[in-house]
């Protein structure tokens, strides 16, 4: 269980550090009013204003097809939803194996075994239907 919260802190990580980049930008830029200066950063402007050298290399090295049909789109999003979906998707994972039941979670899911309906058509959700009253000792 503990590997599965790990995992989730990594997974998390880049977009953290996006968003206080973004955060950390705004908190400094002070030419533009409040309201203005808060936006997210697209993950190409952050490559080619931080690393032009290895933007340049991946430019050269990269088939223009698979440039400009699959890197280019990505690098135009915004850097906060491209780096956040693999915690997205590890998160919605995790939340459906722990509804059904399904790997570290087995035996532990959603189930109605434990739900029984009485005679009366009352629900209950406990399986022995004694109706016990407590005892109050008074002064």
């Amino acid at each position: 269980m503990r590997d599965l919260y790990i995992l989730a802190f990594i997974l998390a990580l880049p977009a953290l550090a996006v968003l206080g980049h973004d955060v950390y930008i705004a908190y400094n830029n002070t030419n533009l009013e409040v309201a203005d200066r808060f936006y997210l950063s697209d993950l190409g402007w952050l490559w080619v204003n931080y690393s032009p050298d290895s933007y340049d290399w991946v430019v050269r090295s990269t088939d223009a097809v698979i440039w400009n049909s699959i890197v280019d789109p990505l690098l135009q999003k915004s850097a906060l939803y491209v780096l956040g979906a693999p915690f997205a998707a590890f998160f919605i994972i995790t939340v459906f194996m722990k509804i059904f039941g399904l790997g570290p979670f087995e035996g532990n899911g959603l189930s109605f075994s434990s739900l029984s309906v009485r005679k009366k058509g009352k629900f209950s959700f406990d399986d022995n239907n004694d109706k016990k009253r407590s005892k109050y000792k008074r002064k």
